[in-house]
């Protein structure tokens, strides 16, 4: 729970801080997922891999100080200014994300499908033609379909598809982003609430990481003459 409290805690800070600049776009991902299983009955789980897709939105906060933004943040709020040199600042990152997970036991492979918004405050530190990203937040996720042995993954009831549909923890993302518009990541979700239902002797929590490539596409749609 730790990393959730230092999470929040970026989080308040940013609240303190005026919304500067906006970036947009698309990330296209893989993930290697597992779900490692605790208990008396559990089974040593293996690996699987699982493509996800997701829309991005992320703001660039003025904290005082330098107030230059980055090139990759090029949309204006009213009142703001832009700049066209990379420089260091914070920023709030949410996504909207249809991401595979799951695992491998026995030869078999259970796989969910997930709904997921994580909320990453992350910094941002100039270098080359880009910045160097990193910082993390929590994540809640909601399972929306899947397999396990031909069967739904997910149930509507107690040991129902074996599997809660609600998933939640903490999201790490750390990158580099091109003032081009494209940007390169590494992430892990870190599962922090057991997806299996009650009374089972057996506990699971979702972990993944996962290597996405995004374009913002303000530079695209928004370029200067």
């Amino acid at each position: 729970m730790r990393y959730l409290y230092l999470s929040l805690a970026l989080m308040l800070g940013l609240s303190a801080c005026s919304p500067k600049e906006i970036a947009y776009g698309i990330k296209l991902s893989i993930e290697d997922a597992n779900d490692p299983e605790t208990g008396n009955s559990s089974y040593t789980t293996a690996d699987i891999l699982r493509n996800n897709v997701a829309m991005f939105l992320d703001y660039m906060f003025d904290c005082g100080g330098d107030d230059n933004v980055p090139q990759f943040f090029q949309g204006e709020f009213p009142g703001g200014s832009h700049k066209d040199e990379a420089q260091k600042g914070w920023m709030l990152g949410g996504d909207l994300e249809l991401v595979g997970k799951g695992y491998s036991v026995g030869g078999a492979k259970v796989k969910m499908t997930y709904l997921e918004l994580p909320v990453t405050a992350m910094y941002q530190y100039p270098l080359g033609p880009g910045g160097l990203q990193g910082g993390l937040g929590p994540y809640v996720a909601y399972g929306i379909g899947g397999k396990s042995g031909g069967e739904p993954t997910f149930g509507d009831g107690a040991n129902d598809g074996g599997f809660k549909r609600f998933d939640a923890g903490a999201a790490f993302r750390v990158g580099y982003a091109l003032n081009m518009g494209l940007s390169l990541h590494l992430g892990y979700d870190l599962g922090l609430v057991g997806i299996v239902y009650p009374g089972q002797d057996y506990n699971a929590k979702n972990r993944a990481w996962s290597l996405s490539l995004g374009y913002n596409f303000f530079p695209l749609l928004h370029r200067k003459n």
